[in-house]
């Protein structure tokens, strides 16, 4: 299992493990500060993915570019602990991932967001805004593999990647993380 860690990174049941397992301590981390963190096998840091969105950016420790590519929608809560831990999850696995904060222009409470005690309701094309803005941030990159560049939303924006690629096709592939599509958006 040693060897397995250390030329490949984590083992996949580990990953797809971790990617439904942080979900309980959401609510306890989104009143918290996002304490700096190492993450195993992957580097990470905030960009600007233009017009003043920030975004969480994690990308392999090891590997060869090209990369395959991942934009990550975040939960109801904002862009908490829990998105930024998926997203350095696929980078252990060799993606680059951006995770948009969807919140960057919102004039409420984040604090209040991130603890679950206030709503962020977006529009259809504001999700496309957002989700674009990741998308054309990973296309600008010189080490992302612009042909493999996935979409994938977790609990409330489980239907992002569907909005995103209706109306860009270059998305190759969507993933949706929850139980079911709640929302109609137009």
């Amino acid at each position: 299992m040693e060897k397995e860690t250390k030329e490949e990174g984590l083992s996949r049941r580990s990953f797809l493990m971790g990617l439904g397992g942080g979900a309980i301590g959401t609510v306890a981390l989104a009143g918290a500060a996002m304490p700096e963190r190492n993450y195993i096998g992957a580097n990470t840091s905030w960009v600007d993915v233009g017009e003043g969105t920030r975004a969480f950016l994690t990308a392999p420790q090891q590997g060869k570019a090209p990369f395959r590519a991942i934009i990550l929608g975040h939960e109801r809560y904002g862009l908490v602990q829990h998105t930024l831990d998926l997203a350095a999850k696929f980078a252990a696995y060799g993606y680059i991932c951006v995770a948009p904060d969807m919140a960057s222009h919102w004039k409420g409470d984040k604090a209040a967001l991130n603890r679950g005690d206030a709503r962020l309701t977006l529009t259809a094309d504001q999700i496309k805004y957002y989700m674009g803005k990741g998308l054309d941030y990973l296309q600008a990159q010189p080490q992302v593999d612009k042909t493999r560049v996935a979409a994938m939303g977790v609990c409330k924006s489980g239907d992002y990647p569907l909005l995103l690629n209706s109306v860009r096709k270059e998305v190759a592939a969507n993933l949706s993380s929850m139980a079911v599509l709640i929302s109609a958006r137009t």
